[in-house]
Order: C-alpha cells, then structure tokens, then sequence
C-alpha cells in the first residue's frame, strides 16, 4: 500500500505564534535592546521559514500486481515440466531414466522459479518519494542507485491507465522535466494516482514561485 501523508502545520498553533511575533514586533522595540531584538527577530523568521516548509511528503512502491504475469507464466511452465515428466518418464528407456531424474527436474524448476523471485525484488526495492521541492527514485536489489530531480523542473504531467490496471484500481504518473539526468520520470502501478497528480501539480507550482522560476516554451 502506498502511503499518503500530508503534514498541516496551520491550526491553532500557528495562529498563537502569530500572536506572539506581532506582540514582540509591537512592544519588543520598546522593551529590549536592539541586539536582543534582532536576535528574537532572526529566531522568528527560522521558525516561520520551518512551519511553511516540507507539509507534503508522499512515500510509495509499484504494486506486485505488476509481476501478475512473470508469476502466471512461471507457475503454467512448471506444471507442463511437471505433468510431461509423470507422463513420459515411465515410457523412458533405462539409459535416458539415468539422466532424468526427478531430482534434476526439481533443480529444473528451482531454476526457472528464480525469475518470478528477481521481479519480486526489483518491485520491492524500487520506492518512490516525493516531498515539496525534490522528486527520489530508488532502485536495484544488491546495488542501489537513487535519482532525484527538482520539483520546479517538471514540465508536464500525464496519467496512463492500461485496462489491466484500471481493473484493480491504478494508473501510472509520467512526470516530464527540463532535468537532463532525468527527462521522464515514471510512477508505476500506484493507487490515488489522480490525488497524487493534483499535489504534485501543487507542489511543483509553489517550488516554483520560491525559486522564482518561469516556464516558456
């Protein structure tokens, strides 16, 4: 299941310590010295600066649904394996029972069984993170790589829902940016993929009002 967390920092404790940074700004000049006060004031803005960031983070994973199919084929190849091999090995000659054995059909199977195994993995091990202003992809099984791309470098974003996924309820989020490492990025198999779209497209219009970016074409 993907995790959908969205911190709201506003309420009544943002509305008190904006009672108090009015009261320090109105009576503080009176009351205390000028170092004293530049000080409060920095402390404030720190503060300030902290509540309004990082309120949207969203942690995810492709869903094994994907791998329907790498499990469906493996599991029909081993019962032909299994079925031929009852059926055929009595009629064997003696020399050819020698060399097939069950015990190399069962090695046989283990062998082809660690497919299905890998994409489980690979799935498992690939997760997705997006907060206010990055974007992180993790991947690999017994080497990790991780790619991350600006949140205010994202062009255009687009939901695909095969038919196979829109019978469980996903879709895939196809992000393009003006990044050059990372020019597509694909969200797989994600439940609340339209949810996840519009705090994106939140996101990524704050992150650029912060760093002050335009989009042209």
């Amino acid at each position: 299941m993907k995790e959908l967390r969205k911190i709201n920092v506003k309420g009544f404790y943002w509305c008190l310590f904006k009672k108090i940074k009015c009261s320090i700004y109105s009576y503080g000049l009176l009351l205390l010295p000028t170092s004293y006060m530049c000080s409060y004031i920095t402390f404030i803005n720190l503060i300030e600066k902290s509540m309004n960031s990082s309120i949207f983070r969203w942690e995810g994973r492709p869903s094994q649904i994907l791998n329907f199919f790498p499990f469906l084929v493996t599991f029909t190849i081993i019962g032909l394996i299994v079925y031929f091999a009852s059926e055929i090995y009595f009629y064997m000659p003696n020399e050819i029972k020698s060399y097939v054995s069950w015990r190399n059909i069962a090695i046989l199977c283990a062998v082809i069984f660690l497919y299905p195994i890998s994409k489980y993995l690979s799935l498992k091990c690939h997760q997705y993170t997006i907060t206010d202003d990055k974007i992180y992809i993790k991947s690999g099984v017994l080497s990790s790589k991780i790619e991350s791309a600006e949140m205010f470098r994202v062009k255009d974003q687009t939901i695909v829902k095969p038919l196979f996924l829109r019978i469980f309820g996903m879709g895939n989020l196809i992000l393009l940016t003006s990044d050059p490492t990372t020019p597509t990025i694909k969200i797989n198999a994600i439940r609340d993929v339209e949810l996840l779209l519009h705090n994106v497209q939140k996101c990524t219009v704050a992150a650029r009002k912060q760093h002050g970016v335009r989009e042209f074409d």
